[in-house]
C-alpha cells in the first residue's frame, strides 16, 4: 500500500512539473468600450512615477504618496490633488494601483485647515501601509508548494496574481479605474509591463496611444539650434528612440476595459504575461 501511494504521489509530482504557465490571451476588438480616457487640459500636468524593487518599492511608493499628501501648495490644497497620472512598474505598480483604486474620492478633503491630514486620509494611509506590508513572498512560496507548482517556477506568476487579487484588488478591472478617473476620484494610471511577442514596453492604460507621441529629437534640435549648433543624430538612434515609445492595448486592437487589475500588476512585476494573438 505504501509503495502504491508513493507511486501515485510521484506521478502527481511529475504531472505537476509538466504544467506550464499560460499567457493572458486577449481577444482583439474592433470597438473599444467607453472606458477610454484622455489627458486633462491645462498648462501644468503633474505625473508621479513609482519605480520597481519588490515589496520595498511598494512601501516606498505608499510612503512617498503619503508625504506628497502632506505638502500644501500656494492655493492651500494638497500636492496630491494636483497629480494627473501615476506611472509605475513592478513593486511600484502594487502601490500605484492600490492608491488609484481605493483612495478617498474628490469630495473628501486631504488636508485640514491647519495643514494636517484629514481623518479620512489618515485612516486610508494607515490601511494602505498595513495592506502593503503583508508578507506576500512567504504566501507565494507556500501556495507554490501546496499546489505542487514549485516544480515549475513560471507558475509563480499565476500564484502572485491570485494572492494580490485576494488581498488587495479583488475583482477590480481597468474599467473600474477609468470610472474613478472620469469622476475625478483618482488620477489616471499607467502600469508598465512587457509585451511577450516582441519585447516592447506595453503600457496597460485606458489612454489612447497618441498621448505617448513625443518627438524628443525635435525638441532637442530646437534647443541645440538656439545655441547656434547643428544636431546630427544617427538614424539608428532615432529608431531606437521610436522603440522606446510604449505600445498600448488600444493601439494593438485590444479593449483594456475588462483587463483584471491583479493580472495587470502581476504582469508589471517582471512577469511577461501578455500575448497578442496573431491576426
Amino acid at each position: 500500500m505504501a509503495t502504491r501511494i508513493g507511486l501515485w504521489l510521484a506521478c502527481g509530482l511529475v504531472l505537476a512539473g509538466c504544467a506550464s504557465s499560460t499567457a493572458y490571451r486577449v481577444t482583439r476588438s474592433d470597438v473599444i468600450r467607453p472606458c477610454e480616457t484622455s489627458v486633462r487640459d491645462g498648462d501644468l500636468l503633474v505625473g508621479v512615477a513609482l519605480s520597481g524593487g519588490g515589496s520595498r518599492a511598494a512601501l516606498f511608493g505608499a510612503a512617498g504618496l503619503e508625504a506628497l499628501a502632506g505638502l500644501r501648495t500656494a492655493d492651500g490644497v494638497s500636492v496630491i490633488d494636483k497629480i494627473s497620472h501615476l506611472s509605475s512598474v513592478s513593486g511600484g505598480s502594487i502601490a500605484a494601483s492600490y492608491y488609484a483604486l481605493k483612495k478617498p474620492g474628490r469630495d473628501v478633503k486631504v488636508l485640514n485647515a491647519d495643514g494636517t491630514l484629514s481623518e479620512a486620509y489618515r485612516t486610508f494611509f494607515e490601511k494602505y501601509r498595513a495592506d502593503l506590508s503583508q508578507d506576500f513572498e512567504t504566501s507565494l512560496i507556500w501556495r507554490q508548494l501546496l499546489s505542487f507548482r514549485w516544480l515549475n517556477s513560471a507558475l509563480a506568476a499565476r500564484t502572485l496574481a491570485e494572492i494580490v487579487g485576494e488581498r488587495l484588488y479583488g475583482a477590480a478591472r481597468l474599467q473600474d479605474l477609468s470610472a474613478r478617473e472620469k469622476a475625478g476620484d483618482s488620477p489616471g494610471l499607467i502600469i508598465n509591463t512587457t509585451l511577450y511577442n516582441n519585447g516592447r514596453r506595453l503600457a496597460l492604460t485606458t489612454l489612447p496611444p497618441e498621448v505617448f507621441d513625443y518627438d524628443f529629437f525635435a525638441d532637442l534640435e530646437r534647443s541645440v539650434q538656439e545655441r547656434g549648433r547643428p544636431l546630427n543624430v544617427a538614424p539608428r538612434v532615432r529608431e531606437r528612440w521610436n522603440r522606446l515609445r510604449p505600445m498600448t492595448p488600444i493601439e494593438i486592437g485590444i479593449d483594456p476595459c475588462p483587463a483584471g487589475l491583479a493580472g495587470s500588476v502581476t504582469a508589471s512585476a517582471s512577469f511577461r504575461l501578455w500575448s497578442v494573438p496573431s491576426p
